[in-house]
């Protein structure tokens, strides 16, 4: 163990004595708050945070609770750190007098100004892995991703709970 670590240029502990177990991840056992992401530590635990800092870059967006925040991940860590339920209402300016400002899109759908009209397009996801179990059974890798599908399908799918659907056998 001490060889891998050196080759690897990493500090590897011991957590347990006996065989490993394969292929099991820590995270899967765990149901993180809204927007908290699971992380495993140096001990293999697994351990639930808001994301990191955002990248710095600046594509405005209004928030449901009418806050203008940086990008997209700016307004999740927000919504993780304040523990609350904040939606993209639209790309731009809260309150910036533009096509989208006071236009509220349904079922997941983000407002967009296309030629000075605004338009109800599903939203981009980021490839983040916060698994969410929808209401309608399936696993989704993100709250994002969920949203997505149910604007594309035109149906509501809330979150039942944080983590991959559970399969039950019987």
């Amino acid at each position: 163990m001490k060889v891998e670590g050196c080759r690897n240029l990493r500090s590897l502990d011991i957590v347990y004595r006996g065989a490993c177990d394969v292929g099991l991840n820590p995270c899967d056992a765990v149901s993180c708050l809204a927007g908290e992401v699971c992380k495993i530590d140096s001990f293999g635990l697994a351990r639930c945070e808001c994301p990191p800092r955002c990248e710095p870059v600046v594509i405005p967006v209004c928030g449901s609770d009418g806050v203008t925040y940086d990008s997209h991940c700016e307004l999740r860590r927000a919504a993780c750190i304040r523990q609350l339920d904040i939606t993209v209402q639209f790309v731009g300016v809260c309150g910036g007098g533009g096509a989208c400002s006071g236009h509220r899109c349904q079922l997941g759908a983000v407002c967009v100004e296309r030629h000075g009209k605004p338009v109800c397009d599903c939203p981009p996801c980021p490839g983040l892995l916060d698994p969410v179990c929808g209401t309608d059974g399936l696993s989704y890798n993100n709250e994002c991703l969920l949203r997505s599908e149910a604007c594309v399908r035109h149906t509501n799918i809330g979150i039942q709970y944080r983590g991959r659907c559970r399969e039950f056998t019987g």
